[in-house]
């Protein structure tokens, strides 16, 4: 066949790394012409790797998702669409391949089909109520469809490409391709396959290459896995399997070869947020395991035990000093009369003092590659809660001579791992403590662990924090906080998360640490936790966990201001804030050099009320981009609400950002759909206005690159 290539690539980095590289080298193996397009940003080393590899370069404007970036591709083919037998659309949200791809190309080019993909999505369920058209039907999905000469040739391709609406967000994205260009073919009297076939298994899940991820792999062929997996959300991992679909697949990619098994972790350390990359990946350490199952079972590794001084460090230091020999433990702290600092003598246990630093960073002048760190919480309140955190973590991180061993063994076998964290304790006000926010301080600490990236859930916002660290990962917590404003007042908590936060800018992750023991107290007490919440908030039996998050308040809200300076608007220098749902915001960030546009998202994913937003700078003014505005309230029936931020845009301006109110709307699909067509950006006035606004901000943007 004469085959080409239509690539869509987006990374928040602007970086075409080695997992990625492999997908495409794949893809171009089977082609004789292709077109890459990049929405946002490509750094010089993805520029060359392109034109090494012989393939056409569109680097465009970061809007309008994969589906316009496939529309860009195909205007740039359309003078050789005539020549092709194929021509395959696909984007950069899977890897792979786990298998040539020879085999899937030479076996579909058997198959007397007009258009194929490689697997399918489900009809929707009927009880989802949704009512996108042709939703109803099966479909390709559309990180990868193959269409045929038949199809190229016709009026209907073109038709397709030349209607296709403007994409807002991942909602019209997948409303307006998505679920539709399989139907609109076959409408046209055009036939589809695909290559994995799932049509048994969808009575198992709607969407089986990420409900049923593994089983495809394994069992069907499927020469990909969804990038997404790597990073799903619990509440997508609750919807679409029972929980361990990621897990599961981890497993499987494991047995990998090595150099392309170390991509993937790379890949996903670089993006993914390190809170949601440990939960997925459920890829705990077991530091209970038989001394046998460990290299060095003649001696510990190199490590020693930090321990902060507070109410429980005295039994700890004897503890530790009696079990694995005084020169390898140390007392961190400031105090000479405390009872830990006369027990650290009596046991010929040295006392480090912190001096300027934050107390944990003393353990650096131990000259050992590997810590565990024992937290303590001296505030009045918290002695009861942090004992209850350190009892949880001695039973999840283990204990003694024999933990050390099973630690130094992990992070011998793991070069990316930065850190072993005992999951959340769950007693007293450890769960609610979970919830907490943190401060403007915390925040600041946090943003500069790891620059542009999204703040995820703090780890250990509990007393008491613990865990077993890399040196290196403790050298570069120094180098974070050496840079922030007050950090000798950051609790020991705080300091855990932004050490963990920024792992990924030194190419490392934390793992979860457990035990046989914590593994089945966790389980049973997990459930009941769970039964505890269902019926505190009055759960009804079909009410998904999003459900029972809306009723029991919803979930916070996460806003960004994007910077638009040349190269669209991207996560990188975004200012990123997470506030309450139903409460009131406050966001302020610097105009950067070169600014052209400014965007505030107040939300992702979902449908948003907003009253009372206003920038306080003057010369500045904010508008809805895509939802409606009626005197002080906005409606966004969007997934992805946003807003436009017009005025002067002076370098070193300061705007500030306040909103009286955002709540989510909580509803079907349908019933937001239906508020869509009437009163949304895809109704007839909505979609005028949203053209309009876009033409006016493109415009503006390129008058003011050109002044420049």
């Amino acid at each position: 066949m004469t085959r080409a290539l239509v690539w869509a690539f987006h990374d928040v980095d602007g970086v075409l790394d080695a997992a990625n590289a492999r997908y495409l080298r794949a893809l171009l193996e089977h082609v004789e012409h292709a077109v890459v397009v990049v929405n946002g940003e490509l750094d010089d080393a993805g520029r060359s790797l392109i034109a090494a590899l012989g393939a056409e370069l569109i680097v465009r404007e970061n809007h309008g998702y994969d589906v316009e970036a496939f529309k860009a591709g195909v205007t740039a083919l359309e003078s050789r669409l005539p020549e092709l037998d194929e021509l395959v659309i696909a984007n950069s949200s899977v890897f792979g391949p786990l298998r040539p791809l020879a085999e899937m190309f030479d076996r579909m080019a058997e198959v007397d089909v007009d258009l194929w993909g490689i697997t399918r999505h489900a009809p929707a369920n009927p009880e989802s109520g949704t009512t996108a058209p042709r939703a109803e039907r099966a479909h390709i999905q559309s990180y990868f469809t193959a269409y045929r000469a038949s199809v190229l040739r016709s009026a209907a391709f073109a038709d397709y490409w030349h209607a296709l609406p403007p994409i807002e967000g991942y909602a019209d994205a997948v409303r307006l391709h998505e679920l539709q260009q399989t139907g609109y073919f076959e409408d046209h009297g055009f036939t589809w396959q695909v290559a994995v076939d799932t049509a048994d298994l969808e009575h198992l899940s709607t969407n089986p290459i990420i409900g049923l991820s593994a089983q495809l792999v394994r069992e069907r062929g499927c020469p990909v896995f969804k990038r997404r997996m790597l990073y799903l959300s619990t509440e997508e991992l609750t919807v679409h399997s029972d929980g361990a679909a990621t897990a599961e697949l981890w497993r499987l990619l494991r047995e990998l070869p090595a150099e392309q098994r170390d991509e993937l972790v790379a890949h996903a350390i670089r993006t993914m947020p390190a809170d949601r990359l440990r939960r997925t990946l459920q890829d705990a350490v077991w530091l209970d395991a038989p001394a046998q199952a460990h290299t060095d079972t003649a001696e510990t590794a190199d490590g020693a035990v930090a321990i902060l001084d507070g109410p429980m460090a005295r039994a700890s230091v004897l503890e530790w000093a009696a079990a694995i020999g005084p020169e390898r433990v140390a007392l961190l702290g400031d105090r000479d009369d405390s009872p830990a600092a006369s027990a650290a003598t009596e046991a010929g246990v040295r006392v480090l003092s912190p001096g300027d630093r934050p107390a944990m960073l003393a353990a650096l002048d131990l000259d050992a590659e590997l810590l565990l760190v024992l937290g303590d919480d001296a505030r009045p309140g918290w002695a009861e809660d942090a004992r209850i955190a350190r009892s949880h973590a001695r039973a999840a991180l283990g204990s003694g001579a024999e933990a050390l061993r099973a630690a130094g063994a992990a992070f011998r076998d793991d070069p990316t791992l930065g850190a072993i964290v005992p999951p959340t304790a769950l007693g007293r006000r450890l769960v609610g403590s979970q919830a907490r926010l943190p401060d403007a301080r915390a925040r600041a600490a946090l943003e500069a662990a790891a620059p542009g990236k999204p703040i995820g859930q703090p780890l250990a916002p509990t007393p008491g924090a613990s865990l077993w660290v890399r040196r290196a990962a403790l050298e570069h917590l120094a180098e974070i906080t050496a840079g922030v404003r007050g950090v000798r007042q950051l609790d020991h908590p705080t300091l855990v998360s932004v050490l963990v936060q920024g792992l990924g800018t030194i190419g490392l992750r934390a793992r979860t640490g457990i035990t046989r023991a914590a593994a089945a107290t966790r389980v049973e007490l997990g459930d009941a936790a769970l039964s505890a919440i269902a019926a505190a908030v009055g759960a009804g039996a079909h009410d998904t966990l999003a459900d029972v998050i809306a009723r029991a308040g919803g979930r916070p809200l996460d806003a960004s201001i994007f910077f638009d300076t040349g190269g669209g608007y991207r996560h990188v220098g975004a200012v990123q804030q997470t506030f309450p749902n139903g409460g009131p915001a406050v966001l302020q960030a610097v105009v950067p050099d070169g600014t052209l546009g400014i965007r505030f998202d107040p939300a992702e994913g979902t449908g948003l009320l907003v009253s009372g937003i206003r920038v306080d700078e003057r010369g500045y003014r904010i508008r809805p981009v895509n939802g409606s505005r009626a005197g002080s309230l906005d409606l966004f029936s969007t997934h992805d609400p946003a807003y436009d931020v017009a005025g002067p845009l002076r370098p070193g301006d300061t705007i500030t950002i306040r909103i009286e109110h955002a709540e989510r709307i909580d509803g079907s699909t349908a019933a937001l759909e239906r508020i869509e067509r009437r009163f949304g950006p895809l109704g007839p006035l909505g979609r005028v206005r949203s053209a309009g606004v876009r033409v006016v901000r493109k415009a503006s943007r390129v008058v003011r690159s050109r002044m420049r």
